[in-house]
């Protein structure tokens, strides 16, 4: 669900240079120090935090509708309406290429401004999903990010583009799709939320980070023709993150059956939706904002 970040970010990514991650060291110090300082309380991640073995052909095969999610600077909460990502692959004969994410939401209330990647960016931008570590995606980490850098950085993409982790799902009776619901993370929750369970954002809100990085790059952008003798340095591509995925529009039981899952509580295991009750995923979700779905017509 980065489509809007990836048009900003490619705007600004050539002029991009050393300089940049420089003026971000102070929002972001692991040591403590810095106006944001972000330091993981030693509780999380979770232990055995990880993602889920996953059929992508399977996932890919049917729109995904989110019910809740953590809003982020390039999602703010005015922009989730009618919240859709659609998966196609680039290559139906080679998973290894990926996947192209079609996301669509729309501004400012249901049926409202299109706001989008890839069929749906005005811009064209094409926002991808590729595998991280297996050929076939099939230990359910990928890695998300704008083709433009994947083109500009051939060799460094892994180290831009942002963890898109699926750490559960439900099982769906229907053999195409295989699952009614799953819950993506944005990496590993490397961080204390004040409820004691884990988060993918710092405790002073990634969201500043973002607008950190996005005016650093604009100002390296600006003063990128001045400067010698100095690499291209590409931006990290990683906003944390966490969504609550259905296969329908409007689905509070496998909303329920999430936010259980998520934070790690008691669920009966006669509960088919759930592919393996025993495991607690700690997640903080307390910052999640419901979609409004109902009523949607997801036209572009």
């Amino acid at each position: 669900m980065r489509g809007a970040l990836a048009t900003r970010v490619v705007l600004v990514v050539i002029g991009a240079v050393a300089v940049a991650h420089a003026q971000l060291l102070p929002f972001v110090s692991e040591r403590g120090g810095g106006p944001l300082s972000v330091r993981s309380m030693g509780r999380c991640p979770p232990a055995n935090f990880s993602a889920v073995p996953l059929d992508v052909m399977a996932y890919a095969a049917a729109p995904w509708y989110v019910q809740k999610q953590l809003p982020l600077n390039y999602q703010p909460v005015n922009e989730l309406y009618c919240v859709r990502a659609e998966y196609t692959l680039r290559n139906p004969s080679n998973i290894s290429a990926g996947l192209i994410a079609n996301n669509y939401a729309n501004r400012g209330g249901v049926n409202g401004a299109v706001q989008g990647s890839s069929k749906y960016d005005r811009n064209n931008a094409t926002l991808l999903a590729l595998p991280a570590d297996t050929p076939d995606g099939s230990d359910g980490r990928l890695l998300v990010g704008p083709k433009e850098l994947l083109d500009m950085f051939p060799r460094a993409w892994r180290s831009i583009f942002g963890p898109y982790w699926v750490v559960a799902v439900g099982p769906s009776k229907n053999a195409t799709i295989k699952y009614d619901w799953a819950i993506i993370s944005g990496g590993q929750p490397k961080y204390e939320a004040a409820n004691g369970t884990c988060t993918t954002l710092p405790p002073n809100n990634r969201t500043a980070v973002d607008a950190a990085l996005l005016a650093a790059l604009n100002e390296s952008a600006m003063r990128a023709p001045r400067i010698t003798g100095r690499p291209l340095q590409p931006p990290a591509f990683d906003s944390g993150g966490l969504w609550f995925f259905s296969r329908k529009p409007v689905d509070p039981e496998a909303t329920a059956a999430m936010t259980q899952r998520a934070q790690g509580s008691a669920v009966p295991p006669t509960d088919w939706l759930l592919t393996d009750v025993t495991a607690e995923l700690g997640l903080d979700t307390s910052k999640l904002v419901p979609v409004q779905q109902e009523g949607c017509k997801y036209q572009a």
